[in-house]
């Protein structure tokens, strides 16, 4: 077991380990240009230990579940998106979004419209109503 997982197994004061939202917030930066660049096993480590260390973090989540669509593990971000996001907050513009996209890769395009639906009702993230639109016209255009 890795030094960061073994955290998960007590509960932690980060602040005594001198972790503040600022090293949060950089290291989610950094996972998130390693999961770009395609350094999924750097991503990883750093999606995990931020995990480890912030065990509620929806942002650690997020980065998990878009490494997994990066890696083409749609089961595991399906996973992530349905039964960690959108159980940590059901209200989750985001994890919606890219619920569906996980759903339409996995071949499952009922179950993406209604994720995708679902965001363009409620309206409150117009990035994610714009990506929500496209992916239901691609749905549509490969039906026919």
């Amino acid at each position: 077991m890795s030094f960061l997982r073994s955290f998960g197994k007590k509960e932690l004061d980060i602040k005594k380990l001198g972790i503040d939202d600022e090293l949060l917030d950089l290291l989610y930066e950094i996972g998130i240009l390693g999961l770009v660049r395609s350094y999924f096993v750097h991503a990883e480590a750093i999606f995990e230990g931020y995990k480890a260390v912030v065990p509620k973090s929806e942002r650690a989540r997020i980065g998990l579940g878009l490494l997994a669509l990066a890696r083409a593990n749609y089961a595991k971000a399906i996973e992530v998106f349905r039964d960690e996001l959108l159980e940590m907050n059901p209200e989750s513009d985001f994890a919606k979004a890219y619920l569906g996209i996980a759903y339409k890769s996995s071949g499952k395009p009922q179950e993406a419209k209604i994720c995708f639906e679902s965001v363009i009702e409620s309206n409150r993230d117009e990035s994610l109503v714009i990506l929500a639109k496209e992916a239901l016209n691609k749905i549509k255009e490969e039906s026919k």
